[in-house]
């Protein structure tokens, strides 16, 4: 026992143990559940809470009930990451052959593996019809300029009917 009371009169191994006492009980803890990561909504959840948005901003802007569709360009699109390298080699005569390489850069999980995603970009919007029971000529062009600042869309790709 004397080499033991030796041991623990030793500066530091009191802490020593109690980390390893915490190590196992960490190991001994069930794991928790895992779930994925929350997909983006799709381009239809997506289209319908542009429409809705729209529908309450002109409700305000106009104090008139008003129905919005909004047509896409495309879907969601994503720039991944990736590893780069481009390779010189120099032939006989001096002149130089270039090849790139790319390999896009994957993560693996419980689920599976998949691409490292760098950016999404959003839906992007292509047209906007607007259609309302009352209002004038004043208000139908400063909804379609609204509607065109908002989404960055030419003048003719927004129908606007005042009824």
């Amino acid at each position: 026992m004397n080499k033991l009371s030796k041991i623990f009169k030793t500066k530091g191994v009191g802490f020593i143990i109690l980390a390893f006492a915490a190590g196992i009980i960490l190991l001994m803890m069930p794991e928790g559940e895992d779930t994925p990561k929350a997909a983006s909504p799709s381009s239809e959840q997506y289209v319908s809470s542009l429409e809705s948005s729209l529908e309450k901003l002109l409700l305000e802007l106009c104090g008139k009930d008003c129905r919005v569709m909004i047509t896409l360009e495309s879907g969601y699109s994503y720039a991944y990451a990736a590893n780069e390298k481009l390779d010189t080699v120099y032939g006989e005569s001096g002149i130089a052959s270039k090849t790139a390489t790319k390999e896009y850069v994957t993560v693996s999980d419980d689920y599976g593996s998949s691409l490292v995603i760098v950016k999404e970009n959003l839906p992007q919007v292509k047209g906007v019809a607007i259609v309302c029971k009352k209002g004038s000529k004043a208000d139908e062009e400063t909804v379609i300029s609204i509607v065109c600042s908002l989404f960055d869309i030419p003048y003719e790709n927004v129908g606007c009917a005042f009824g």
